[in-house]
């Protein structure tokens, strides 16, 4: 049975965007797991096999929480043994990626980042532009597939 591992920040990303996702692996037979902060304060849907619990914070100077996540990602990758992780939102999917990036040179799990929006943009201030749009193009070398919506 292939397996998939949905991932987003928080768990309203779940319900919000990932819903149909996994309903239509599910329908494949595919294994869909998600990981996200609150996943376990939150009733699993029933087209998610398991929500993982991860305590990152959505602020990206929140540097302790994230170097934490990064080893809870390696664990919960590990364990559930996935073909395809698929990261949403722009800190969990650098976060996951870069925790990711030493196993993706044996060619697995592959990782499709699908962008709700970057850090990045025209009304963004310089500094920041600069730092964000540098972190993506460091972290698109550690992606599969990119999917901008």
């Amino acid at each position: 049975m292939a397996r998939l591992l949905q991932v987003g920040t928080v768990a309203i990303t779940l319900r919000t965007f990932l819903l149909p996702i996994a309903d239509h692996f599910t329908k494949k037979g595919w294994r869909v797991d998600a990981l996200a902060h609150g996943a376990a304060s939150v009733p699993r849907p029933p087209c998610f096999a398991e929500c993982w619990e991860i305590g990152w914070s959505r602020n990206p100077w929140s540097v302790g929480s994230l170097w934490r996540a990064m080893a809870r990602v390696r664990e919960v990758v590990d364990r559930g043994d996935y073909d395809i992780v698929h990261v949403h939102t722009p800190v969990a999917a650098f976060i996951t990626r870069l925790a990711l990036a030493r196993w993706r040179r044996a060619g697995r799990p592959q990782v499709i980042y699908t962008a709700h929006g970057f850090h990045f943009h025209r009304g963004g201030r310089p500094w920041k532009n600069v730092l964000f749009r540098g972190l993506e193009k460091l972290a698109g070398r550690w992606t599969d597939y990119l999917v901008v919506i």
